[in-house]
């Protein structure tokens, strides 16, 4: 930073794998997948704003996601397509060839830290998941919504809604 007086930003490369000890440092972004960006984009905010409790807090319920997709990225794009269907954001998790055929207990592991993800999501954002499975309908809850990730539920509803009406997808 001090070489380019700030004139260059460093951003994070590996999914924000390693943003918290990286943000203190200077960086000025990560390049997350689609599906973490926002509350990946939280945990940036909160750890540069010196609110490192809540940035750890959301970033170790993140991290074992993270960490399981980026072992290959046929994996990382498998898991991300299963991710953003569970979100409601994606109609299916096609993915084109050459695509990765994960056997059935990667496939029930998948689906089961997405489900703990969006529960996790959920616990921050006052969203809560009805129903067992981690593509099940999402309520706002009342009280327990944080500002912030309130607006970004909005913005998750908005983006599904033109997601779901576009015809280009």
């Amino acid at each position: 930073r001090e070489a380019t007086e700030d004139g260059v930003g460093i951003l994070e490369g590996w999914g924000g794998m390693y943003m918290l000890e990286l943000i203190p440092a200077g960086i000025y972004g990560l390049m997350p997948g689609l599906a973490l960006a926002e509350p990946l984009d939280h945990v940036f905010h909160w750890r540069a704003d010196g609110r490192n409790q809540e940035a750890f807090e959301l970033f170790q319920k993140i991290l074992p996601q993270i960490v399981f997709c980026l072992q290959s990225m046929e994996l990382f794009h498998y898991c991300e397509k299963r991710l953003l269907q569970a979100m409601g954001l994606l109609g299916n998790a096609v993915i084109r060839t050459p695509a990765y055929a994960p056997d059935p207990d990667t496939a029930r592991f998948v689906d089961e830290l997405n489900h703990h993800l969006l529960q996790s999501i959920a616990e921050f954002s006052g969203v809560t998941i009805d129903g067992d499975d981690s593509a099940s309908v999402r309520s706002r809850g009342s009280s327990a919504t944080r500002p912030s990730m309130q607006r970004c539920a909005n913005k998750r509803e908005t983006l599904a809604s033109n997601v779901n009406d576009s015809s280009t997808l």
